[in-house]
């Protein structure tokens, strides 16, 4: 009798040995996938984003060319965009908006599968005018500066050689 109570105790053992490492298992292997998952999402958002920038870069060059033909029949400042370029392995569709020297440009990028990542640019043809391009009021090079006749100069000097001043300067 001791000996089938033996047995029956070594198999309720092994099945729970066995449910454990099954257990332990499964939730390894859903990690793994899970993590593969993550990743081919990042990879596919990144290639996306990838896209969605050269449509960037095109509406950039376009914006700024001469040549209708690379720019879908309109280029120059009047070029309002593209819709489903080809590019790397997906599309493109730009959409550029705005008035004048100032536009704002949209770019879906989109793979095959479906996946699409938006940028959006503002973007100007006009250098901003409130830095200037020098910081010295002043600036001479060997020569020095020569001050006379009640002359002032209002900010700093910058000179490689002497800087005379007369009479009330």
């Amino acid at each position: 009798m001791q000996r089938l109570s033996s047995r029956g105790f070594a198999t309720i053992a092994t099945t729970i040995l066995l449910s454990i490492v099954f257990a332990f298992t499964m939730v390894l292997l859903d990690t793994v996938l899970s993590g593969r998952r993550m990743q081919k999402t990042h990879e596919e958002t990144l290639e996306a984003e990838q896209i969605a920038e050269a449509g960037i870069d095109k509406a950039l060059f376009c914006l700024g060319a001469t040549d209708n033909a690379k720019c879908g029949g309109i280029a120059g400042i009047t070029y309002p965009g593209e819709t489903g370029i080809a590019f790397g392995g997906g599309t493109f569709t730009t959409i550029v908006t705005g008035m004048g020297a100032t536009k704002t440009v949209t770019s879906t990028g989109t793979l095959p599968g479906g996946r699409a990542r938006v940028i959006v640019v503002d973007m100007t043809s006009v250098p901003p005018t409130d830095t200037m391009g020098f910081s010295y009021a002043l600036q001479s090079g060997a020569g020095g500066a020569h001050l006379e006749n009640n002359s002032s100069i209002e900010g700093t000097i910058y000179s490689n050689c002497d800087i005379d001043c007369q009479s009330t300067n």
